[in-house]
């Protein structure tokens, strides 16, 4: 690999820890995006924020609201954000098979909340095709998460 090769890969790697830090030693979702908006990173890297808050939120034992309402202050200040997250979104429908359960569970959490709270489109379903053929369990049961999700905040 050449040098500059070398060097954006490690500019990238110090970035992600950077913002996986501020994740995990944010006391509240305002003071986590205040601290990300500190950084002054460029749009063609916000996509590292958006997959390592989707990610950091999947890995935790049990969904913790703090992930998501980081999502949502983020989708809210920023059309680019809310653009990252629907794709984020997509891409978890297609590799959600691969998630153990809880993970499934948790991200169905995660994804609700954001969709209950406006700041995902509802048009990010217009391509789901869900049925026996065209599914499988893992979607359907992701699905069902984010519809409980869905009723428990907007029934209150």
């Amino acid at each position: 690999q050449t040098p500059l090769i070398q060097k954006k890969k490690i500019i990238s790697s110090i970035l992600k820890k950077k913002i996986y830090l501020i994740f995990m030693s944010s006391l509240s979702a305002r003071e986590a995006v205040l601290k990300l908006s500190t950084l002054n990173i460029s749009e063609k890297n916000l996509n590292y924020i958006v997959s390592i808050l989707v990610e950091c939120c999947i890995q935790e034992d049990k969904y913790l609201n703090y992930y998501s309402q980081i999502a949502e202050i983020l989708c809210k200040v920023s059309k680019i954000f809310k653009k990252l997250f629907e794709i984020a979104f997509l891409e978890t429908c297609k590799t959600i098979f691969r998630y153990k359960i809880n993970k499934i569970k948790i991200s169905g959490n995660f994804f609700g909340y954001l969709f209950s709270t406006g700041s995902l489109s509802w048009i990010c379903f217009s391509n789901m095709i869900i049925t026996i053929l065209h599914s499988n369990s893992s979607i359907r049961i992701f699905l069902k998460y984010i519809l409980i999700t869905i009723i428990l905040i907007l029934g209150k």
